[in-house]
């Protein structure tokens, strides 16, 4: 799989659809398969910031957490 592309798309889709937790929650995961992990925490509480009732990001925020202990709420920097 191509994640540098799809970390393209999914961020188009964040400004066409910035109110859909599960873009966030993926965006986060495609982050932390590239070993980007700052990014990856970013997303996953952007996703649960976004819809804090959605299980399966506030599941993958929470796993992530406990393997990293990041809990980075404000966007890293430059890719």
């Amino acid at each position: 799989m191509d994640y540098d592309r799809a970390v393209f798309y999914y961020k188009r889709a964040m400004k066409e659809a910035p109110a859909a937790a599960i873009i966030y929650s993926n965006l986060g995961a495609v982050y932390e398969i590239l070993g980007k992990q700052e990014f990856a925490s970013y997303y996953y509480n952007k996703a649960v910031e976004v819809n804090p009732s959605f299980e399966d990001g506030v599941k993958n925020r929470d796993m992530h957490r406990k393997k990293t202990g990041l809990d980075v709420h404000v966007p890293p920097g430059p890719e």
